[in-house]
């Protein structure tokens, strides 16, 4: 008999469960067990893969399988005049409403798929925190947060307002982050990585790119011209500022608990992370760094069946967002490689490091230092 596992996501919580087989019926037994509930009514069930899409049929449950373990998202709906029957007023129905609105739409957080690094997340905190500074002191101008990097023989950052004096710099290691406080801005440079235009207005000079993503507030005026690389992404203060800001606080205490020997007090501020990642965001990359975070805390404190749940969890997560070709993945299996190792499970240590050698020489190349290093302990 097969056995298929799945991640079912109920009111911030996430469950593991085990099917015998996939139909309808067994998926909402299974449900029922791990959410408590004692009736159908209203039941939605819905595959974080396939875009939120409904499970409705036993087709569609198979369907959910077909890369792995799938992830679940499920609600239970009422109708109207029942949720106004045990007091909710309108105003609380419009809030969950929108609610499920924003989990629909978390594509248009932070995005982790061209650059992931610590550093990206600070930077881009910082930014966030200073588009909401400006916005309460009714200041307009452009945050721009780049990678500073050479490509192509020249400078693919803004050299350009680097030099300027009156333009506020702040540097995150191998991101900067630049504070233009105009009505009108003109960019006449290439951004690796994301800018934010906070009620100004936004022109261009030239070929003028952002790799990333670009977010603009209400009373913003954006040159069209880049509409033709990128979606520009209305400013939303909870999404972009509020939970970003404080995961990033959470991430900040985490590891410095954990560099300071604070394993226990590190593993409260990750869990906090993984909690309100998971009720704000589901199954979308914050959720998979809080698995990370204490995947790491659990290696430090060598508890390693937990270590390997967490970087499993991350790892599952990951693909489901990102693929299989992403180096964050290949991280994780190089880490899971080195856990498996020192428990002495080598047939699956190898594996992960093959799978970690593999990403990396698509990704990296295969002469990068990452990449020969998975690949010699491949055979170790």
């Amino acid at each position: 008999m097969s056995f298929y596992k799945a991640y079912v996501n109920y009111e911030g919580k996430r469950h593991a469960i085990i099917l015998s087989n996939l139909t309808m019926e067994h998926l909402k037994k299974q449900i029922f067990r791990v959410t408590e509930r004692t009736h159908t009514d209203g039941l939605l069930i819905t595959d974080v893969d396939e875009r939120n899409g409904l499970i409705e049929t036993d087709e569609s449950v198979v369907y959910s399988f077909k890369n792995g373990p799938a992830l679940f998202t499920v609600r239970f709906q009422s109708n109207t005049k029942c949720r106004y029957q045990i007091g909710e007023s309108d105003s609380k129905v419009k809030e969950d409403d929108q609610s499920a609105i924003k989990k629909e739409n978390i594509s248009k957080t932070l995005d982790f798929r061209k650059h992931w690094s610590n550093n990206w997340r600070r930077s881009n905190a910082e930014a966030a925190k200073i588009v909401e500074q400006m916005m309460y002191n009714k200041e307009k101008g452009l945050i721009v947060v780049t990678l500073n990097k050479k490509m192509n023989g020249n400078l693919y950052s803004i050299l350009a307002l680097a030099n300027d004096n009156n333009i506020k710099k702040k540097k995150f290691e191998d991101y900067c982050m630049y504070v233009i406080k105009r009505d009108v801005v003109v960019l006449k440079v290439a951004v690796d990585g994301n800018i934010y235009v906070v009620d100004c207005k936004l022109e261009c000079d030239g070929l003028v790119n952002v790799t990333t993503q670009i977010f603009v507030t209400s009373k913003a005026i954006v040159d069209e011209r880049l509409k033709q690389f990128i979606h520009f992404i209305p400013w939303n203060t909870k999404m972009h500022h509020d939970i970003p800001v404080q995961l990033q606080e959470l991430e900040d205490n985490a590891r410095k608990c954990r560099k300071q020997g604070s394993f226990d007090e590190s593993i409260v501020y990750s869990q906090k992370y993984l909690q309100i990642a998971s009720d704000n965001f589901e199954f979308y990359h914050y959720t998979a760094m809080g698995y990370h975070l204490l995947g790491i805390i659990y290696d430090n404190k060598k508890e390693h069946e937990k270590e390997i749940e967490c970087y499993e969890n991350a790892l599952t997560v990951r693909k489901k967002i990102f693929g299989n070709t992403n180096v964050c993945n290949a991280d994780l299996h190089w880490n899971l490689g080195l856990t498996f190792k020192i428990i002495g499970k080598r047939e699956i240590s190898s594996k992960h490091f093959e799978e970690a050698w593999k990403i990396y020489s698509i990704v990296l190349g295969e002469w990068n230092i990452e990449t020969l290093r998975a690949k010699r302990k491949i055979k170790q």
